[in-house]
């Protein structure tokens, strides 16, 4: 039998255990993917929502790793990854099972700072706050809000098999969090009293005996582009949400320095090594004065006193990590306190050697008023042809990847073409009558938006919408400002608003999700991931395409090295990153077999502009229409149909 046929039988038996029915979209990818793996190929896959892709990559995987082959699976969010180990997997492995042999070994990993820390919730590691920790050990609950969290993580941790806080029983805050777990620089390693009960190194060493292991697309870009292998060796990757790769990639591997940082790091290192350390505190100091006189965004070249003032922290780190015992004679405050440092030098590299390694380099001001030095990779598709795709099959697969109908703009991003194997791109479809079930409006009336807020005429025509759908509306905005004019027109309508900020987002959602005729607003995160079935979203309403803030200092050097190129700036960047967001936002519409409704673009640009094209071959093939009663007396006859 080959490995087509395994996954193919596979399948069959997993949606015959599920009661469900074949779909030939997911067959297509299934067979696909498994012909990818065999030949050692690279492959896109393009799976409109409703495809059910999970089970269309599962199979062929599971077929694969009981020939002894090894698979990485990535995601985005942890809500595909819980989704993947609770529900997926188990129903894949039973397949496997019924048609004889044994099931391959699976493992979930997350990033350190996800487990419980034993040394550090057990024996009451010094903290900001030591009190809460004595509070959190004593036989009688804490007083203080805080302290009984704490103890609620104890007494779960001290049952749990696995020490994941997305496994607690109920929701804690990211402050109580904190005095429970440590990242993974902050950790002493072997020479801990607690290292074989330790959670994220016992995950991490079942995650390397696995077969299959599901993991992040940050991991996976720090394995892919760093010296140690977390992973272990793999023969093939399931990159899923894989429009979200390069972007998340990015943001792990950024380096970041400022003033604070190094200052509060020259204290714990005095701390816990007794040594010396006034002269790296001084030079986080004069870093902090140097980024606070230094204009804020790209820079071409560093400041010299900010050069001046890094180069001074990486003589003083040098000198320590010289001068701290290492070997036998360390302490776990020695370790600790040279892995910092090491990684604070790394940093400081990543940034003076920047134009020479493809580096952006930035300053931001945090919310905290800071300056923070921040530097990442221009291209990440570079990066990922050398560490990920190299001597193993590449399986990229999200509901966008054809942008403007074409894949050549998501694989460039993720280094295909750089690749020495080669690789080919396949939309499998959707199960959903787009056409029959939804309706694509562009008001190209309109005058063209900007970056001020609604318009009166947007403000206008965003009511109209609303009230003739009776709610039911998700609204997708491009600023806070855009959100507060939208809520407050729409409040004084009478209808119900929801909106981004006013509570925890989960809640909303839900809230949402269970009010048939509430209207929910908020900007970019709301633009994906939010997965409303059913009438209560029959109305999506986008005030602009979601073209990245030109100010945006990776964007602008991404523009820049697309310019030295001899590229178009605008095409390569700045469109496919909006069509990418754009068809996100627009697929929030139609999420099931059921779902009717209307997404209503309030942007004249996407009729007007040349570019308007491109995007709309990106969008879900809805029935379009320009026609303002139509849509209005379409939305009119939904709500109706609902009350009826």
């Amino acid at each position: 039998m080959t490995s087509k046929q395994a996954a193919e039988k596979i399948l069959a038996a997993a949606l015959a255990d599920m009661g469900a029915q074949h779909r030939e979209g997911q067959d297509r990818m299934c067979r696909a993917i498994a012909t990818a793996i065999e030949e050692r190929r690279h492959l896109i896959v393009q799976a409109g929502t409703g495809t059910g892709k999970s089970l269309g990559y599962l199979a062929p995987l599971v077929a694969d790793a009981r020939q002894g082959r090894r698979a990485i699976i990535s995601t985005a969010t942890i809500a595909l990854q819980r989704q993947l180990m609770d529900k997926d997997i188990p129903v894949v492995l039973r397949a496997a099972a019924s048609n004889g042999g044994s099931a391959p070994a699976v493992a979930l990993l997350k990033g350190w700072s996800n487990y419980v820390c034993v040394r550090r919730l057990g024996a009451g590691e010094e903290s900001e706050d030591d009190t809460l920790f004595s509070a959190a050990g004593q036989a009688e609950p804490a007083t203080s809000p805080l302290g009984r969290e704490i103890l609620a993580i104890r007494e779960w941790a001290a049952q749990s098999p696995d020490g994941d806080r997305d496994n607690l029983p109920s929701d804690v805050s990211d402050r109580a969090w904190a005095h429970a777990s440590i990242s993974a620089r902050e950790c002493p390693g072997d020479s801990c009293p607690f290292a074989a009960e330790c959670f994220p190194r016992r995950a991490r060493k079942r995650a390397q005996e696995a077969d299959i292991v599901v993991t992040n697309h940050a991991l996976l870009g720090v394995d892919a582009m760093g010296t140690s292998r977390i992973l272990g060796s793999y023969d093939t990757v399931v990159v899923d949400e894989a429009h979200e790769l390069a972007d998340r990639v990015r943001q792990a591997v950024t380096a970041s320095v400022w003033g604070a940082h190094v200052s509060a790091l020259a204290v714990r290192v005095r701390q816990a090594t007794k040594q010396p350390v006034d002269d790296l505190a001084e030079a986080g100091d004069a870093l902090a004065q140097a980024l606070d006189r230094a204009p804020v965004g790209l820079l071409e070249t560093l400041p010299s006193d900010v050069a001046t003032s890094l180069s001074a922290i990486a003589h003083a780190c040098a000198r320590l990590i010289s001068d701290i015992p290492q070997g036998k004679e360390a302490s776990d405050g020695d370790r600790v306190s040279r892995t910092q440092l090491g990684e604070l030098v790394a940093a400081i590299d990543a940034t003076l050697n920047a134009g020479s390694v493809g580096q952006a380099v930035w300053i931001s001001e945090g919310a905290d008023d800071r300056r923070y030095l921040n530097a990442a990779p221009i291209d990440i598709g570079g990066h990922l042809a050398n560490g990920l795709l190299p001597e193993r099959s590449a399986i990229f697969t999200s509901a966008t990847l054809a942008l403007g109908g074409s894949f050549q703009p998501v694989a460039a991003q993720l280094g295909l073409p750089l690749a020495d194997a080669g690789w080919d791109g396949i939309d499998v479809g959707s199960p959903f009558s787009y056409a029959k079930q939804g309706i694509s409006y562009v008001a190209a009336h309109l005058p063209a938006p900007t970056r001020s807020g609604l318009s009166a005429e947007a403000a206008e025509e965003l009511l109209a919408l609303a009230t003739a759908s009776g709610g039911g509306m998700l609204g997708l905005f491009s600023s806070r400002r855009a959100v507060s004019e939208a809520a407050e027109a729409l409040r004084e309508s009478g209808l119900t608003v929801l909106v981004q900020g006013e509570g925890p987002l989960p809640a909303l959602v839900e809230r949402f999700r269970q009010e048939r005729d509430s209207c929910l607003l908020g900007t970019l995160s709301l633009w994906q991931g939010v997965d409303v079935p059913g009438p209560s979203c029959r109305l999506v309403v986008i005030d602009r395409v979601p073209f990245p803030r030109p100010d945006d200092p990776l964007i602008e050097a991404r523009c820049q090295a697309a310019k030295a190129r001899n590229a178009n700036p605008f095409m390569e960047v700045s469109l496919t990153h909006a069509a990418l967001r754009l068809a996100q936002g627009v697929g929030r519409l139609i999420r099931s077999h059921e779902d009717h409704g209307v997404v209503a673009i309030l942007d004249s640009r996407v009729e007007t502009k040349r570019y308007g094209g491109f995007l709309q071959r990106t969008l879900p093939p809805m029935w379009p229409s320009r026609d303002r009663q139509v849509v209005l007396a379409a939305l009119k006859r939904l709500s109706i149909g609902l009350t009826s």
